[in-house]
């Protein structure tokens, strides 16, 4: 789901872990000040079609000639999370996203849930027919009825958040407690949806300028900070190799998790309200896509193909010697070089490797030799650079909302050891690029680390 304005960033959809669901961990020399939260991936078109794990949709088209042509469909990621809201702890699922701000649920009366369209009522079929929408399945996610919770309470202020994909909820703003597994967040502010046209309710983490409301108020990292639960409005996001699990920590860095140093880069454009920073570079061997120029580059979870101008993709055909084949209509090359190989990105200094293979998929080719393995290039065509689930999943990333930073390492894989330090005042273990010299950039070289 993206919001009709540029300002949502990406879809994050959390589905609590088989430990059941988040947990405040103790973790370090501070034995306070993080909440984790382990997540699994889904991917799909929308909520109701996302599968666990799954790729980018392939479609294979038979041309009229005899040639198949491959058809890239580059869907939404969703990390999906169980809450328990009020009173008598309801059970509510929500999509994690950090490119909006505000949290909402369905409500029990919602008039689009399937429970509520099928009830003969006319006003409601005559809604539903006027605005073209079918209604939906809100078993699958939980509702929120607050006449049963006693703790609820409406502030009387209307709430509206509109989607690209059409989608959209409208209801009322009101406060309650809510609990992420064992850690309580005492009277949250949260929207409850009346009309809304999608399954599944938002926990919007996003910069705060992206929050509905005419004037400001704390939302969950805020509200998480003021109660005492972490020290900072910042959490860092890991992903996983395999595609299909993560974890995010909410005030909180696991250095386990990444290579060398966590750099530290300002987001560009901060008032767009877009998680952005600007991109100096992509190489391969040290050979340049980019031909020195910058790019402003979106992070975007929402997105499982990562996009780049076509005079980028062009160039990257080139230096990696990609083959054009005809059957696919794609991009092919050696998987061999390619599951061995890296790209470069810089960020103002903060290089940054990632595995090429996350930028294609495996097909195999049937010829008269038999069965041959090949990799086929999987980006997509814009004016403008996202880096999306394929690059992100390659990166541990930490974003600071307060001070409008990112901190970005190269991921690491196949250890299930953790050594969770909180942020107090800063990125534990992160080097701020910005402040760096040059006599401190050669001595760090002089000592094996590269930036």
């Amino acid at each position: 789901m993206k919001l009709l304005n540029p300002l949502l960033l990406s879809i994050f959809s959390i589905i609590s872990s088989a430990s059941g669901a988040p947990t405040s961990v103790k973790r370090g020399n501070d034995q306070q000040g993080v909440v984790k939260v382990d997540f699994n991936v889904h991917r799909g078109s929308s909520v109701g079609t996302a599968q666990l794990g799954a790729q980018a949709k392939r479609n294979f088209k038979r041309n009229t000639d005899g040639t198949a042509a491959i058809v890239l469909e580059n869907e939404q990621s969703f990390y999906m999370a169980n809450m328990t809201i009020g009173s008598n702890h309801q059970m509510v699922g929500v999509l994690l996203d950090t490119g909006s701000s505000d949290l909402w649920v369905n409500g029990r009366d919602n008039i689009y849930c399937s429970k509520t369209s099928t009830t003969g009522d006319s006003t409601v079929s005559k809604l539903l027919e006027t605005r073209d929408t079918t209604s939906i399945d809100c078993s699958l996610y939980g509702t929120f009825d607050t006449s049963m919770s006693t703790s609820y309470k409406s502030n009387g202020s209307d709430f509206a958040i509109y989607y690209a994909d059409n989608t959209f909820a409208k209801g009322e703003w009101g406060h309650d407690d809510v609990t992420f597994g064992s850690v309580l967040v005492n009277d949250l502010s949260f929207a409850v949806a009346d009309e809304a046209t999608s399954e599944v309710g938002v926990l919007g983490i996003g910069l705060p300028g992206l929050e509905t409301t005419k004037t400001q108020y704390e939302n969950l990292p805020m509200k998480m900070r003021s109660a005492g639960l972490i020290h900072s409005s910042v959490y860092s996001i890991y992903l996983g190799s395999n595609a299909e699990k993560g974890t995010i920590l909410f005030g909180g860095v696991d250095t386990s998790k990444y290579q060398g140093l966590l750099k530290t880069v300002p987001m560009v454009d901060v008032a767009s309200n877009r998680i952005q920073v600007e991109m100096n570079d992509m190489t391969y061997n040290g050979m340049s896509f980019f031909n020195h120029q910058f790019y402003p580059a979106l992070l975007d979870s929402g997105s499982t193909l990562s996009l780049f101008p076509q005079a980028v993709i062009d160039l990257i055909v080139s230096v990696i010697d990609l083959q054009y084949y005809e059957e696919l209509a794609s991009y092919i090359g050696s998987c061999s070089m390619i599951e061995s190989s890296n790209f470069t990105f810089n960020f103002g200094g903060a290089r940054i490797d990632v595995p090429m293979f996350n930028f294609f998929f495996e097909h195999m080719v049937v010829n008269d030799d038999g069965v041959s393995r090949t990799c086929v290039l999987n980006v997509g065509v814009s004016d403008n650079v996202t880096l999306g689930d394929s690059f992100l999943r390659g990166v541990y990333t930490v974003f600071d909302m307060e001070k409008y930073e990112l901190s970005l390492a190269t991921a690491t894989f196949g250890d299930d050891t953790e050594n969770i330090q909180p942020y107090v005042d800063s990125v534990p273990g992160a080097i701020l690029m910005s402040k760096m010299t040059l006599v401190q950039i050669c001595l760090m070289w002089l000592q094996g680390v590269y930036l």
